[in-house]
């Protein structure tokens, strides 16, 4: 930990279940609690594993964002895995972009949608990040 913090990043993983995968669309999963007053949460790189639980069991959705705020009041998104890639059928390993935004202080690193999701499986987050103060 103490060679990542003289970086300045911190690595951290997030695996959603199959139950909180498909609650996304009404519950908003926290990949980083917040940091403290007066902290920002930057992510740096993300990349996200679908594991469908059977072979051909598709892992279908609308973007799926990750970012702060609530994502029903509008999530200040700082990565995207788009609908473009929907459908998956086996295990993916998908390097998420990382878009301008503002960033929240004192609020934690979420993942949601505001569409519901479908399939069965689960969803690993693997994500690099920075405090900002």
């Amino acid at each position: 930990v103490a060679t990542l913090v003289s970086r300045g990043y911190t690595e951290a993983t997030k695996i959603l279940t199959k139950d909180e995968y498909q609650a996304l669309q009404a519950t908003d999963i926290t990949l980083v609690p917040a940091q403290g007053v007066g902290k920002y949460i930057k992510v740096l790189s993300i990349t996200a594993t679908f594991a469908p639980e059977a072979a051909g069991n598709q892992m279908s959705f609308d973007d799926i964002n990750v970012g702060t705020t609530a994502s029903a009041t509008g999530t200040k998104i700082q990565a995207i895995i788009p609908v473009g890639i929907s459908g998956i059928t086996t295990k993916t390993v998908y390097s998420v972009a990382t878009v301008g935004s503002i960033i929240d202080a004192n609020l934690p690193l979420i993942v949601g949608t505001q569409v519901a999701v479908t399939g069965d499986g689960t969803l690993k987050f693997d994500l690099r990040y920075q405090v900002i103060q």
